[in-house]
């Protein structure tokens, strides 16, 4: 796996394109202190107003805060909405 991974980086690094698009590397944006987007994620493990976790390919995703909801989501992307405090990555390996 991750000489595929490795491929695909070098493929995307020639076509200039973005490495999570050519890969399952998650890509995390956030927007303030309100908003967070996640793309290539592996699904909700938890789900709570004040907790969410996500799985991404390398571990989980913790997202801590108040009043959080999921705003989108579809089978690779999931935008967060709420008060966010605490981001945290736990590694995991596979899931």
């Amino acid at each position: 796996m991750k000489r595929l991974r490795f491929y695909a980086g070098k493929v995307s690094e020639r076509l200039g394109i973005a490495p999570e698009i050519a890969s399952d590397i998650p890509k995390v944006t956030m927007r303030g202190d309100n908003e967070l987007l996640i793309e290539n994620h592996k699904g909700i493990i938890e789900y709570s107003p004040n907790n969410i976790r996500i799985g991404i390919e390398s571990g989980v995703l913790c997202i801590e805060g108040a009043d959080l909801f999921l705003n989108v989501m579809d089978h690779d992307m999931v935008v967060i909405s709420g008060r966010i405090h605490h981001i945290m990555k736990l590694d995991g390996g596979k899931r």
